[in-house]
Order: C-alpha cells, then structure tokens, then sequence
C-alpha cells in the first residue's frame, strides 16, 4: 500500500524512472495492468497479468480497504495522475500518450505514478 504522496521527490522520481527506460524492438501480447485508488490517498497498481480479472484483482488487494479500480488495460502504459482533489487515470500503448491523457483531464494535475506492460514504454 502506498500513500499518496505530493513534493518534488515524487516527480523526480517519476521523471528519472521515466528517462531510464528503453522500449523493447517489438511488444509481448497478452499482458494486463491495472491502477486501484482510494479516497484517503492509498493507491497500487499491478502489471504483466494475464488477464483483466487478475490485474484488477491484485490492484485493488495491494491497495487496500476502500480501494476501486481506476483503470485497467492490455499491451500499454498506464498513468495515474493527481490534482489537489481528483484522481485521473489514462491507459496508451505508450507512457508519453498515456501521460498525455491522464493529464488533460486535470487542471494542474502531475503524475503520480505509471507502470507499462512488458514491451510498452515511452
């Protein structure tokens, strides 16, 4: 379970893990992520599952009580976005389109954290 969190820290490091990884030539098939968040700030997200049920499920239980899935998807990135009162989520076959997404439903919103199924990234 992880506590949401603002400050500098986090988008740095968000930022740094974002520019240390490298896209694969071509994408696997067949893998599922999901984003759960909760109203107190506690969010997890799970990755490479085979399937939708399975990646919701593992989402919601590293989460915790009270936790919902925000969004769920297959072969792609998915970002989870924050402002002072609202979460947003996006799911792109990239980190760059997904972050994109998530952001634009926000107004002044930054990225929380991300995670793209095994052969996605930037």
């Amino acid at each position: 379970m992880k506590k949401f969190v603002t400050g500098a820290a986090i988008v740095a490091a968000t930022v740094g893990s974002v520019l240390a990884t490298a896209a694969p030539a071509q994408a696997q098939y067949g893998y599922y992520g999901a984003i759960a968040v909760a109203h107190n700030g506690d969010y997890a997200i799970s990755n490479n599952y085979s399937s939708y049920a399975e990646a919701e499920s593992n989402a919601v239980a590293g989460c915790g009580l009270g936790c919902e899935v925000l969004i769920s998807w297959t072969n792609g990135c998915g970002v989870l976005a924050s402002s002072s009162s609202q979460w947003s989520g996006a799911a792109r076959a990239s980190y760059s389109a997904a972050r994109s997404a998530a952001l634009s439903r926000l107004n002044g919103g930054y990225v929380v954290d991300w995670r793209c199924t095994s052969g996605y990234s930037l």
